[in-house]
C-alpha cells in the first residue's frame, strides 16, 4: 500500500514543480521582454509597417466597431481591445499587451518538449532558449501577428499531440478550436489541413 502513495506524492510534487517553473519561466520572458522594449526600442515609437493596420483593428474593436475597415484577421486586435477597454487605445498598451501575449509561449514550449521528450531537462533548456531568444525578444513588442501566432502553433501542436494520444471527443474539439484561433490570426493557416 506504501508505493501507491509514494507514487501518487511523487506525480504531485513533479507537477508542482512544473507548474512553478512555467510560472517563473513566463515571468522572466515577461520582465526581459519588457525591459528590452522599454529600454532600447521604446514603446510610444511610432508604428512602422503593417502595425498601423493591426492598431487600427485593435481601436475598431474596442469601439465596437466589429466590423470596421481594416483588412487584417480580428483575433489579435480582439485580444489587445480588451486592455483598450480599460486603458485607452495607446500604443504602448498595445505593445504591453503582445509582451503578455509573446511571453506565453515560454511555459508552451516546455509543456510541448516535456510531452514530446519526456525529459524534463530538455523541456527546461527549450523555454529558458526561447525566453532569451533575441527574435523572439525583439519582435514581441511589435504591434503584430508573429507572437500571437507563435503562441497558437504551440497549443496547436500540443492539442494534436494530445488527441493522436488520447482520441476524445474533447482533444478533437479543442484541436478545431485552436486551428480556427491560428486561422482568425493569419488567414495563411487556412492550408493547415
Amino acid at each position: 500500500m506504501q508505493a501507491p502513495l509514494k507514487t501518487t506524492s511523487g506525480r504531485f510534487l513533479r507537477k508542482r514543480s512544473s507548474l512553478l517553473f512555467c510560472l517563473i519561466i513566463f515571468l522572466s520572458a515577461v520582465l526581459i521582454r519588457a525591459a528590452f522594449q522599454i529600454a532600447i526600442l521604446g514603446l510610444d515609437r511610432p508604428l512602422e509597417g503593417d502595425e498601423g493596420l493591426y492598431y487600427k483593428r485593435a481601436v475598431e474593436i474596442s469601439s465596437a466597431d466589429f466590423v470596421g475597415d481594416s483588412q487584417r484577421p480580428p483575433l489579435l486586435g480582439a485580444l489587445v481591445s480588451i486592455a483598450y477597454i480599460f486603458t485607452g487605445d495607446s500604443v504602448s498598451v498595445g505593445r504591453l499587451a503582445n509582451i503578455v501575449i509573446s511571453s506565453l509561449a515560454s511555459p508552451l514550449l516546455y509543456v510541448l518538449v516535456g510531452s514530446l521528450v519526456k525529459r524534463e531537462m530538455y523541456a527546461r533548456l527549450s523555454s529558458i532558449v526561447w525566453t532569451v531568444y533575441p527574435p523572439s525578444v525583439w519582435y514581441s513588442g511589435a504591434f503584430l501577428t508573429e507572437s500571437l501566432s507563435s503562441v497558437l502553433v504551440l497549443i496547436l501542436a500540443i492539442s494534436l499531440i494530445g488527441m493522436v494520444r488520447h482520441c476524445s471527443w474533447k482533444s478533437v474539439v479543442f484541436t478545431g478550436i485552436s486551428l480556427g484561433l491560428l486561422v482568425l490570426n493569419r488567414s495563411l493557416y487556412i492550408f493547415i489541413p
